[in-house]
């Protein structure tokens, strides 16, 4: 029997041999994808590692004292690039309302006692407060919440160095009526606007209310939705404390403090108490509490009044037992 010669086939089977290894080739570097991301999926989802833990170091002696009396709020109010803080109480005296200016630096808070600053609100008792530029002019506003139901603002007509405050709160009215409200201002879903949150003193859970007008002109939907996993019993303050690009929240619970890990992202939160992040907050009752840079090192520090003394614990944001944490594979992954 004759066999038929093909010249080409030689071609043929090195082609076909070379798509195959082509194939092998990119299989395999998929494989290795799909490898690399389920064990990161693992690595989150598994355990005590998926928490992450923040460390806290005592620096009481930094914090302004003798302004038991009233509720910390803080924010750079005099616009020199430090942090100055406030105690706002019950407004039936303006002298209740204490101010302290820094005229220390950034890095080291030195403290001046002002009684003439924070505004009065006559009738107002065990009042709370944020500090938010909400109409986009270069200074801040005063929201707050009282004994009774509603809230109030007070805008800021003045200047950074020179705070002016004119009653505007049917800006807020029918925002919520619970008692006992107290606000935080941030921009909880990243959308360039300031957005409400609500702790109730004594209930459960916290309420966010959102910015959908501009920052400019604020408009805030309520009824307000409850944020998930945020068990918050009041004095609910957010910032992002493990830098990993959202907004994670301390608040009160069971009377001392308490922290919620934001395990969504920066535009659609969600929470997980994670006790892990305040190791080294060593508090008894809380009243209130404030998250602010006090010593210029980039990260949030906590300061907290329990109605007799304020204390403050510097954050140690980010240290080498965090590699494997969950803020730090999201602020990988993103």
């Amino acid at each position: 029997m004759r066999r038929i010669r093909c010249p080409g086939a030689h071609v043929i089977t090195a082609s076909v041999l070379s798509s195959m290894i082509r194939m092998g080739v990119m299989f395999m570097a998929r494989l290795a994808i799909a490898i690399v991301i389920v064990a990161a999926s693992l690595l989150v989802t598994s355990g005590t590692t998926t928490a992450t833990t923040l460390y806290w170091t005592p620096a009481h002696e930094l914090a302004p004292q003798g302004g038991h009396y009233g509720a910390v709020v803080a924010c750079d109010l005099d616009g020199d690039g430090d942090q100055d803080v406030s105690f706002v109480n019950s407004g039936e005296a303006p002298g209740q309302n204490a101010q302290f200016w820094n005229i220390g630096t950034a890095q080291t808070p030195e403290w001046q006692i002002d009684m003439d600053v924070v505004p009065a609100l006559i009738g107002c008792w065990e009042r709370k407060g944020a500090y938010g530029d909400i109409d986009a002019d270069g200074d801040f506003d005063l929201v707050s919440g009282c004994l009774q139901p509603g809230l109030y603002l007070h805008r800021n007509v003045g200047t950074p160095q020179a705070p002016q405050w004119v009653d505007d709160s049917a800006v807020v009215q029918g925002i919520t009526s619970n008692w006992q409200a107290e606000p935080c201002l941030a921009d909880i879903d990243a959308d360039g606007d300031l957005d409400l949150v609500i702790a109730t003193s004594g209930g459960s859970g916290a309420f966010l209310y959102r910015n959908v007008g501009t920052p400019q002109i604020p408009q805030w939907t309520h009824p307000g939705s409850k944020l998930p996993g945020a068990t918050v019993s009041g004095a609910v303050r957010l910032g992002d404390l493990d830098l990993d690009g959202d907004l994670d929240m301390v608040g009160r619970a069971s009377g001392s403090v308490g922290c919620w890990e934001n395990i969504g992202t920066p535009q659609s939160p969600a929470f997980a108490y994670n006790p892990g992040m305040l190791i080294g907050v060593t508090p008894g009752f809380v009243l209130s509490m404030e998250l602010l840079d006090i010593d210029g090192d980039g990260d949030l520090d906590l300061l907290i009044m329990d109605g007799h003394q304020a204390y403050l614990f510097l954050n140690e944001a980010v240290t080498a037992a965090q590699q494997s944490s969950w803020g730090t594979i999201k602020a990988m992954y993103r």
